[in-house]
């Protein structure tokens, strides 16, 4: 059995599996992550269904305005003229910091893809959601059980039943 994380592409489909329910799904090529309404953590790379996640976001908890530049950059880094460099000079130049505050959460909203985001809320990050993989990685780790032994022993189990 494979196991996989995160998103995995081939020459025509793109599939993830949640790392909140643990549902796998595949898409064409062709669709992005807000096609899919799924999402990805910038940090930790774990994808997962935007309905999956809602539980877990956190209002008193937003991006940074650090955090939201960041993503900016990353977002048009690719862009033939330099428009983080002319977004931040005219985000300089105003004076109130509402305002200011304002045009970045918005210009935040409509430049940033899905993909990109930062997710201040991810249930893997803040340890929420432990991921088989780390659960795995815990038990082999603190027991004497090694890989071998537990696939063994999962393999006997299917033998008798």
């Amino acid at each position: 059995m494979k196991t996989r994380e995160g998103f995995v592409s081939n020459s025509s489909t793109t599939s993830f599996i949640c790392g909140v329910c643990g549902d796998s799904e595949a898409y064409s090529d062709s669709c992005s992550l807000s096609d899919m309404d799924a999402c990805q953590c910038a940090k930790c790379g774990e994808s997962f269904h935007n309905d999956c996640i809602k539980e877990y976001e956190n209002d008193e908890n937003p991006l940074s305005k650090q955090e939201m530049l960041d993503a900016l950059k990353k977002a048009w880094k690719y862009h033939d003229n330099d428009p983080y460099d002319v977004f931040t000079k005219n985000l300089a130049e105003i004076e109130n910091e509402e305002e200011k505050l304002e045009v970045l959460k918005k210009t935040y909203e409509n430049e940033v893809d899905d993909y990109d985001k930062p997710l201040t809320y991810c249930p893997v990050c803040s340890m929420k959601v432990i991921s088989d993989g780390k659960i795995l990685a815990y038990i082999l780790e603190t027991t004497s059980l090694t890989r071998e032994s537990i696939e063994n022993a999962i393999r006997e189990k299917a033998k008798k039943g």
